[in-house]
């Protein structure tokens, strides 16, 4: 179920806009999670290098 235009989200209910919203978060939150992991053992590994 992907919602592209916005047009297609004015038209959906509140409920339903809310829900997706939710869901957006949620999967946004876990991405930026997993993105600051990687991040952050690619730091761990440069100064490993940068020492070595």
């Amino acid at each position: 179920m992907q919602h592209n235009s916005i047009t297609e989200m004015m038209m959906l209910s509140k409920s339903e806009q809310q829900f997706l919203y939710k869901r957006i978060g949620k999967s946004l939150k876990k991405w930026k999670k997993k993105q600051l992991k990687e991040s952050r053992q690619q730091l761990v590994i440069s100064r490993s290098a940068k020492t070595n």
